[in-house]
């Protein structure tokens, strides 16, 4: 698969697992028997948490929205917090560095930005000219996608730091077990390059 695609599969593929995992009531039996959670082994490391930290800021900025109109939007948080069963300080960390690591995928998103945009005026009309094979993507987007993933394992290690190792391996069991049902592959496993 190429970078590209890689890129904007997973950029889109956080979008949908936000919306759906925000806004979406369903009975968690009847989820559980029509979809079985996926096996840990497949959902990589990164994507677990990248996953917890964009919907994190998701919902950060949904409760300033509702603090601007005049609302109180603390009860975004506090669903969350429930969900996660953790006490108000170590949620603080958690909501802390989900902010602080979607701030840092923010800019490196902008990178790829500009990258794909340059590559993409390389074919104006959008489609390749006759008998010429579709170029690699370029080399740059592979090292922000290593950057990327980089950061969200540094930001999870921050917070097994702040929790200690056995609040962590609770709280990284609760999490996983609370995503594994929004998370879906859209395709083959991505062999490693």
């Amino acid at each position: 698969m190429s970078k590209k695609p890689l890129l904007i599969a997973c950029v889109a593929g956080v979008i949908v697992c936000a919306l759906t995992f925000g806004g979406r009531a369903r009975s968690q039996k009847n989820n559980h028997q029509a979809n079985p959670p996926a096996a840990a082994d497949e959902i990589p490391e990164h994507v677990s948490y990248l996953f917890l930290f964009r919907h994190l800021a998701h919902l950060q900025k949904l409760a300033e929205e509702h603090r601007h109109q005049g609302k109180d939007g603390s009860g975004f948080r506090r669903r969350y917090q429930q969900a996660l069963v953790v006490d108000d300080d170590q949620f603080e960390t958690v909501n802390e560095t989900a902010l602080s690591c979607a701030s840092e995928l923010e800019k490196l998103d902008e990178k790829a930005r500009v990258i794909v945009e340059a590559f993409k005026a390389r074919y104006p009309d959008g489609s390749l000219p006759e008998g010429e094979m579709a170029p690699p993507p370029p080399a740059e987007l592979l090292s922000l996608q290593k950057q990327r993933d980089e950061a969200v394992l540094r930001a999870r290690n921050r917070i097994k730091e702040a929790l200690g190792e056995r609040e962590f391996a609770r709280f990284d069991e609760t999490m996983k077990l609370r995503l594994r049902a929004d998370i879906k592959r859209t395709g083959p496993p991505i062999q490693s390059p």
